[in-house]
């Protein structure tokens, strides 16, 4: 996925040092859907599940930062096994973003810092996961059906039941 950052590493690279701001280089982002919501997806859309949520995500959320022109971002998408004790070799693609340090705002006609605030006034990496967050329940409703989560609801509640279950020598 390519918002204009170009075709290789390389490229991507250039552009984040042309791009840059005072302080920022870049700035690195992964959407990863939950492994379980992804196991409810059929295995040949999980890429396209991945991809849009990516792409609906990316769009909406600088929208909803008042930023609708000029902000390049680079995407590649990755999948691999989960590991861990809990849900090991899961499937598990999501993507990981590149943005550059500045954006162009089409109305002062320049760049300017792109920033990710975090304080009483904006959080930006909030507003980024209810972005998220709304997307994944929109998706999820086109992929694996309107009754997804209830089916996880009954998953949860199965897993809370195994915790409880206590083995005495």
């Amino acid at each position: 996925m390519n918002r204009g950052m170009g075709q290789s590493a390389t490229e991507i690279a250039e552009r984040c040092g042309a791009y840059q701001s005072e302080h920022v280089l870049l700035f690195s982002v992964v959407i990863n859907p939950n492994v379980d919501l992804i196991r409810m997806v059929p295995p040949e859309n999980r890429e396209p599940f991945v991809k849009q949520l990516t792409e609906r995500t990316m769009n909406q959320f600088f929208d909803a930062r008042g930023i609708d022109t000029g902000v390049e971002w680079s995407a590649v998408m990755h999948h691999r096994k989960t590991d861990g004790e809990e849900a090991p070799g899961q499937h598990n693609p999501h993507t990981h973003i590149v943005l550059p340090g500045t954006y162009y705002d089409a109305d002062e006609g320049r760049r300017k810092p792109l920033y990710f605030s975090r304080n009483k006034n904006v959080d930006h990496i909030e507003m980024l996961h209810d972005v998220t967050q709304t997307n994944m329940v929109d998706l999820m409703d086109r992929y694996a059906g309107r009754e997804w989560e209830q089916r996880y609801d009954e998953l949860t509640a199965i897993r809370e039941q195994q915790e409880q279950v206590v083995v005495i020598d």
